[in-house]
């Protein structure tokens, strides 16, 4: 049995190193915050204890016996029915219940990659039963005979009940209608007046001996019908090539056997699971210790940045308070001095007036000599004390608080939360043969890893498992031969890859040509788009062994369909079709892959060559397109064009774009390309077409090509 899980490029050991040391992780993220929180190995004693809560827990989901888990009614003898995951409920509340039960729920309705199959889902266990769907259906489950045992009233064998003691009854006399036990039976046997009672085995559900419909004796086996019957039952409705009569006591060992190796596989699962809930309760436990450890540090880091924002209030503060006094201090000094100066003017001034007798002098008035004594000093004194300057007055300092858009933004945007690992959901798959993979041959697909946020890693660790299921459960345990599917399910050589770049390259293969889903989870959760449906085919695939990009090889598609008639030559006419918009030579020179040939189109937009493998259809993985010998006497390569593909030359899908594409860069060059597309599943196609999409490297809309071969899976 393989492990459930499989991880990328890591054993058990450095898997778990990959997951949980900082080292690892660190080139993930450029920040300040610590490593994650390690949790300490759990002892045996909280393993055990971890393990009990988990059964508890598991075995509170289980339905209480004889309930009925629609009604919550007790179930009724008569009434029981037996869903195929084997849970009991009322036969009429399944009846009544079945428009609700098959209606897909909203989360199987948002699914984008697969129908959801219609039948009947369990109340229980939510498994939709595509074999219920209609109340005929309901109606042909089986009782369930463990129930039944316990609801019906039990007969009791008259002899040993005469004598006070209740012992079921296993046979009854037909002649006298007498219930009787084993030994009552024997001496019934024995007796002569009774030697010859028939007696008739009771059919009870834990012992079907007889037939209900025949009241036969039960003793053959329908093989493909997994029925057990009687002989009126295998003339009436088990006879011909479809069905497969034996002896039920011949089949018993092998019914136990193949019963036997199931439920091995099973139990297997639900350990599995239990161990999966267990470490999916200890993941819950870390994220709670890592995020109660992250916001310690964002609130340790924040204060202090609040007691730094603090420290530089107060400083900014201080130096507004400084600015405050030396302005004040300023400004005094000004008024001081303007204070001075029109001192300085008021003197002489008044000195002035009073000799003039103006502003209403005192009196007596000065004498007239004083104005030939001090009125040419105070002329002097006012002439030049009026040619001082006054300036404007000092204007008040304009001041503004700048955060700063910087540092503003920093602090909004201080801090941030880094996720270390990928998370499933947001990381998806790609790959041409993500849908489809052939049985000869394993497939490859890349699973690119992606954060909670959606941010892409750069670095590895992170764990990748797949498991690929058949579309139809039956078809896959027939396939195991009635064996539960290991870890990988139908997958086989189940390589996952860890590239130490956030991508993860995953290998794989079937044995069976089928409808498959591939499921995908990355870290225990499915990724984008998961599960995807795969189809597995059995076509001869071709795969490109040239001197890539330059050249052909003998490996392509119509090189072998051409040669299956013996040698190489123009296919064009024998094993499939060209047609052109236009062309200035013979179009059959499209597919001249031996080189020499001359084509090209008119000069008109959107010129394109297209082949029709007729009844021959491709699941194409790259193509060889060759410049055209000549090319129109100059450079006419092509640079801009879309290689299409379609069943009925209506409706055209891209499959790969060109945009301003140099490689084609000399006469008759050739060069390989590969689909990165990936293919919708099981579709193949028989028309491939070259459509030129803009300008070629002349700068006209000549098409100058005259050489194509295709490489993939041919469909048989």
């Amino acid at each position: 049995m393989k492990r459930a899980t499989k991880t990328a490029g890591t054993t058990p050991a450095s898997r778990g190193a990959a997951t949980g040391a900082p080292t690892t992780r660190s080139s993930r993220a450029a920040s300040p915050i610590t490593s994650p929180v390690k949790m300490e190995p759990a002892s045996v004693e909280e393993e055990e204890d971890r393990r009990s809560v988990v059964e508890r827990e598991l075995a509170e989901l289980l339905p209480p016996k004889l309930k009925c888990q629609i009604c919550t009614e007790d179930l009724q003898a008569g009434h029981t029915a037996l869903l195929p995951c084997a849970h009991t409920f009322c036969r009429p509340c399944l009846a009544k219940q079945l428009p609700i039960l098959t209606t897909p729920s909203a989360k199987e309705d948002s699914s984008a990659t697969a129908e959801v199959a219609p039948g009947l889902a369990c109340p229980v266990c939510h498994t939709r039963h595509p074999a219920v769907v209609t109340a005929v259906d309901v109606d042909a489950l089986p009782a369930d005979p463990f129930a039944e045992a316990q609801l019906q009233p039990r007969l009791l064998c008259a002899p040993c009940k005469a004598e006070g003691e209740d012992i079921p009854a296993v046979y009854r006399c037909t002649k006298c209608h007498k219930a009787l036990c084993e030994g009552d039976a024997h001496k019934h046997r024995l007796h002569r007046a009774s030697a010859k009672h028939p007696l008739a085995r009771l059919a009870t559900p834990l012992s079907p001996d007889v037939c209900p419909a025949h009241q036969q004796p039960l003793h053959a086996y329908c093989v493909p019908c997994r029925a057990v019957c009687c002989a009126f039952c295998l003339t009436e409705d088990h006879l011909g090539n479809n069905h497969q009569p034996t002896s039920l006591a011949k089949q018993l060992p092998t019914l136990r056997a193949q019963l036997e190796d199931s439920v091995t596989p099973a139990q297997a699962r639900q350990d599995e699971l239990v161990t999966r809930l267990i470490d999916t309760g200890a993941a819950a436990a870390t994220t709670c210790a890592t995020v109660q450890q992250l916001c310690s540090e964002i609130t340790v880091t924040f204060d202090a940045v609040s007691a730094l924002l603090q420290a530089r209030k107060l400083q900014l503060l201080q130096e507004a308070a400084a600015i405050e006094a030396t302005e004040a201090a300023s400004l005094d000094d000004d008024a001081t001095a303007d204070r001075l100066r029109w001192l300085a003017l008021q003197g002489p001034r008044s000195a002035a007036e009073r000799l003039l007798g103006a502003n209403n002098a005192p009196t007596p008035p000065i004498e007239p000599r004083f104005l030939g004594t001090l009125g040419p000093a105070l002329r002097d004194q006012l002439a030049a004390t009026a040619r001082m300057w006054v300036p404007p007055a000092p204007a008040a300092p304009r001041l503004a608080f700048e955060l700063g858009a910087v540092v503003e933004d920093a602090v909004r945007t201080a801090g941030r939360l880094v996720f270390l690992a990928a998370y499933g959901p947001n990381c998806t798959a790609a790959g041409v043969n993500l849908h489809n993979i052939n049985i000869h041959s394993t497939t490859s697909i890349v699973v690119t890893a992606r954060t909670a946020h959606g941010d892409p890693l750069m670095t590895g660790g992170d764990t990748v498992a797949i498991w690929l299921g058949s579309a139809r459960a039956d078809k896959l345990l027939e396939a195991a031969g009635g064996v539960a599917p290991d870890a990988a399910g139908a997958a086989l050589g189940v390589t996952i890859s860890d590239l130490q770049n956030g991508t993860y390259g995953v290998e794989y293969g079937v044995a069976a040509t089928g409808s498959y889903m591939l499921h995908v989870t990355v870290n225990g959760r499915p990724i984008s788009g998961s599960p995807f449906q795969v189809m597995a085919t059995a076509g001869k695939v071709f795969r490109y062994a040239g001197n890539a990009p330059t050249c052909y090889d003998n490996n392509g598609i119509l090189y072998h369909l051409t040669c299956q008639s013996g040698g190489w030559r123009n296919p064009s006419g024998n094993i499939l079709d060209v047609t052109v918009s236009s062309a200035s030579n013979d179009p059959a020179n499209f597919v001249n892959n031996a080189g020499g040939g001359a084509l090209h189109s008119n000069n008109a937009p959107d010129s394109w060559f297209a082949i029709n493998l007729r009844t021959r259809r491709v699941r194409p993985s790259g193509y060889v397109l060759s410049n055209s010998s000549g090319c129109l006497n100059g450079n006419h390569f092509a640079r801009s064009w879309v290689l299409e593909v379609s069943n009925d030359d209506t409706t055209w899908t891209v499959l790969r774009a060109h945009d301003n594409d140099g490689s084609l860069h000399g006469h008759c060059q050739a060069c390989y390309w590969p689909i990165e597309t990936s293919l919708p599943p099981g579709v193949a196609w028989t028309r491939f077409r070259i459509r030129q999409t803009g300008k070629n490297a002349a700068g006209n809309d000549h098409l100058a090509v005259s050489g194509f071969e295709l490489y993939g899976e041919l469909d048989p």
